[in-house]
């Protein structure tokens, strides 16, 4: 019976759809019961054809699909386009289904948001975009848009990376591109491989294609997506902008490229020339010359980013940055490198990807992917890097920002690829002193003086220039302990290189311990920069990146109330692993109770099968640092 009524409502369903002219598109039933498994988003379709006319022109014509089966991936449904002065958009259009493939509402002129595409930070931009946001809150639902938009100066090709964000799978893509003979761009194809390219009638093509790609499942600590999912990078042999040409045939014409670019513009006036004079007098050694020259920048520029016409791209003059007192990253580091050229001081301007897990640049494909400039200023035995976009970094820091990856160096000589500097553990430390003054009731009050080293000074170089409010509200997210009242607070920072702040903090604390009957229940850890515990994971696919090291030294002081005395304390622990280790005793003497904490966390790659262990090393961690110390009167 019920197998004729299924085959029963076949017809009938396809009698309705012809009564009522109601066309169906993309119902989310069709989908392939494997591309849903750990999906939040279903790309139905992804078609780019970018056409390369010239080395000036290009357009790009897209038709993109999209289900989202779940609201955590809702932003994905939102279409978003930049464009300039070198570009335009001549179609931006879409339509939007249900789960049945039924059209509920169409997206047109009407529903672009055409806004400046500059946030806070920025002064003036001739970048722009346009937004659709199709604002449907009932899912599934499936978005399909027809995008077509033109480039008059081209200096970059887009990569093409369909599987973009975790949890995405994808049902049908394609790629193609079109040229004339001649002018067909570099590529370099990563889990993916194309066909050759064919040439007919003074026309170049070549196409990639991926069909039933399943969702990446977003692993703790995993590789970056770029790492795991089908990806083509693009760039175009040789190109001119504003009369500016070059190619990215070797890094070292890349570094050519861009030396052209910033020509002439480092040029100072007389009056700064003096003020360097004056900064540099009777100084003979080179470091504190770069560094009082670097504190002089830092003290009468600020950061706007400028991207109106080539600036996007060139740097503004070091004689307007220094009028006008401000430059974003390109002006401030070319104005920098122009004082210390001033004092007799080579640097060089340095391309980077910035960003804590940016991607990294391949380095067997010469491009400008970077999105960053700092500066390199060459010492006989050492190298000196300033960061001149961030007023409070402290004077050869670069923090997370901009370590440990590839940057391009732009010396006379063209470009030079190399690394910055890799923080080693030894450098990144936090050593703490809690002392506890603990009453009959189990409330407590507290000193903390807390001195971070190296990048376990991120997040907190801030701090000295919050207001009170604004700190405690810091200390809070940081001591996540329940009903701590802060009362005083101070922060020093010193060092350059390798900087330091020390934190010195007070507090009460009420019910800080556990009173039942005559026994007290002290938690030592409350203080502890404890890891917390993850989930293991039997089936885990991909290696885990522990990506800096770190080393933490904590001593917590407990002075119980008089008429306690100690009835059990924790039994020292050892821990050792290729991840990390602790090592953790508590001692007593009389009314005090003290912690002896170190524990190391390891830089490193590691493989799938061992995350499981990783995971048991910060269970005991954790294990160790809730272990309870008993007091009884």
């Amino acid at each position: 019976m019920r197998q004729f009524q299924l085959i029963f409502l076949v017809p009938m369903l396809l009698l309705n759809q012809l009564a009522t002219g109601q066309e169906f598109h993309y119902p989310v039933s069709t989908i392939d019961t494997s591309l849903l498994r750990d999906a939040s988003a279903v790309i139905r379709c992804n078609e780019w054809v970018i056409d390369i006319s010239s080395l000036y022109t290009e357009t790009i014509t897209m038709h993109t699909v999209l289900t989202i089966l779940k609201g955590q991936a809702a932003e994905m449904a939102i279409a978003a386009i930049p464009y300039n002065n070198w570009s335009d958009v001549d179609r931006f259009e879409g339509f939007v289904y249900d789960a049945d493939g039924r059209l509920i509402k169409k997206l047109g002129k009407k529903d672009i948001i055409d806004k400046s595409a500059i946030d806070d930070e920025l002064l003036y931009s001739d970048q722009r975009i346009k937004v659709i946001d199709p604002l449907i809150a009932v899912y599934p639902f499936t978005v399909e848009y027809f995008i077509k938009q033109s480039f008059h100066r081209m200096l970059h090709y887009p990569t093409w990376q369909v599987q973009d964000s975790y949890h995405t799978s994808v049902e049908s893509a394609r790629l193609e591109i079109r040229t004339d003979e001649g002018i067909f761009p570099r590529y370099k194809e990563m889990r993916i491989q194309g066909n050759a390219i064919i040439s007919v009638d003074g026309k170049q093509f070549k196409s990639w294609e991926m069909n039933k790609l399943p969702a990446i499942v977003d692993e703790p600590l995993c590789p970056p997506i770029t790492e795991l999912s089908p990806v083509i990078y693009l760039e175009p042999n040789t190109y001119e902008v504003n009369d500016y040409s070059g190619n990215f045939s070797s890094w070292k014409a890349v570094g050519e490229w861009e030396a052209s670019l910033n020509q002439a513009r480092d040029t100072l006036n007389t009056s700064i020339h003096a003020k360097v004079n004056a900064l540099i007098d009777g100084v003979t050694d080179k470091t504190e010359k770069v560094k009082r020259i670097y504190k002089f920048m830092q003290s009468t520029c600020r950061y706007v980013c400028v991207t109106v016409g080539i600036s996007g791209i060139q740097s503004e003059t070091a004689e307007n940055v220094a009028r006008l007192g401000y430059g974003d990253c390109k002006g401030l580091v070319n104005y920098t490198s122009a004082l210390l050229k001033a004092a007799g001081i080579p640097s060089y301007y340095t391309l980077v990807r910035a960003g804590k897990n940016a991607e990294e640049v391949q380095e067997d494909f010469p491009s400008d992917r970077f999105n960053h400039i700092i500066l390199c200023v060459p010492m006989i035995n050492d190298t000196v890097w300033l960061e001149c976009t961030n007023m409070k970094m402290p004077f050869g820091f670069l923090g997370d920002f901009t370590d440990n990856r590839y940057v391009l160096i732009v010396t006379p000589q063209g470009g030079a690829l190399t690394r910055t500097p890799v923080y080693p553990k030894e450098q990144n430390t936090s050593s703490r002193v809690t002392h506890l003054i603990l009453n009959e009731t189990g409330n407590a009050t507290v000193k903390i003086r807390s001195i971070y080293r190296g990048l376990q000074v991120e997040g907190k170089l801030e701090l000295p220039f919050l207001s009170p409010d604004e700190q405690k509200k810091a200390l809070l997210r940081h001591y996540d302990v329940p009903g701590v009242v802060f009362n005083s607070m101070s922060f020093t920072v010193s060092g350059d290189r390798i900087p330091v702040i020390e934190e010195k903090v007070t507090a009460d604390i009420p019910r800080f311990s556990t009173v039942s009957g005559t026994r007290m229940f002290i938690s030592m850890n409350r203080f502890l920069d404890t890891p917390g515990k993850g989930k293991r994971d039997d089936h885990r696919k991909y290696d885990f990146i522990i990506s800096r090291p770190f080393i933490d030294t904590d001593t917590v002081i407990v002075e119980i109330p008089s008429g306690y005395k100690i009835e059990n304390i924790p039994l020292p622990a050892e821990l050792k692993t290729p991840f990390g280790r602790l090592k953790s005793e508590v001692k007593t003497d009389r009314q005090t109770l003290t912690l002896y904490r170190y524990s190391v966390l390891e830089k490193g790659r590691y493989p799938a099968n061992q995350y499981n262990d990783f995971v048991e090393f910060m269970h005991q961690v954790t294990k160790q640092d809730e272990r309870k110390v008993v007091i009884v009167k």
